[in-house]
């Protein structure tokens, strides 16, 4: 008899016990899931590459405001952008005024011109700079070797608001092959209401 009572009590150490098993093995689910953003709330800052945009071009290099990016052989930095909506009593038709650097870390002077800067509007449209005669803007010249160049580009978007886009493409970089075009893009919402 003391045989049988000790092969059951050894059965009883050797086998699992189904209550604790199952709740070792839930708890077990429920912390690696956890773990792996399962059950955690969407991650509010979404990459760029899941914004949509309507003018996505395969050569765009994406960031946000205050990014660097590389475009060719430049780093340029959308510094901040800022809702104007007059600059006077008489131009008062709602502006994106954008603060920017660019930097050649190169050993060659780059060529740059404003209009390399444009915007793209929540509609998908892209624009120039505006000419606002009462501010100065960046103007086209010449990027020493090794230097940078900060300044600020102004755009007319009257009322507009939603997501819009810094684009930049310098034109005395582009190359031939269309395949090779590179664009720095920089994605932001924006408001009338903002000032």
């Amino acid at each position: 008899m003391s045989g049988t009572r000790t092969s059951r009590a050894a059965a009883r150490q050797r086998a699992p016990r189904r209550g604790v098993g199952a709740v070792v093995l839930a708890a077990s689910v429920v912390v690696a899931l956890t773990g792996c953003g399962a059950f955690s709330e969407a991650d509010e800052d979404a990459t760029l590459a899941d914004v949509e945009r309507a003018n996505r071009e395969e050569g765009d290099v994406e960031g946000q405001v205050g990014d660097t990016v590389e475009v060719y052989d430049l780093r340029a930095t959308v510094t901040e952008v800022r809702r104007v909506a007059e600059y006077g009593e008489i131009d008062n038709r709602g502006y994106v005024e954008v603060t920017i650097s660019m930097e050649n870390p190169t050993s060659s002077a780059v060529d740059y011109d404003r209009s390399d800067w444009r915007i793209e509007k929540p509609d998908g449209t892209i624009s120039n700079t505006a000419n606002v005669s009462t501010e100065e803007q960046l103007l086209d010249d010449v990027i020493p070797a090794g230097g940078t160049v900060e300044g600020r580009v102004i755009f007319s978007v009257g009322q507009e608001e939603g997501q819009f886009a810094i684009l930049f493409s310098p034109a005395s970089l582009r190359p031939d092959d269309p395949l090779g075009v590179e664009r720095g893009v920089w994605v932001f919402e924006s408001a009338p209401e903002e000032g």
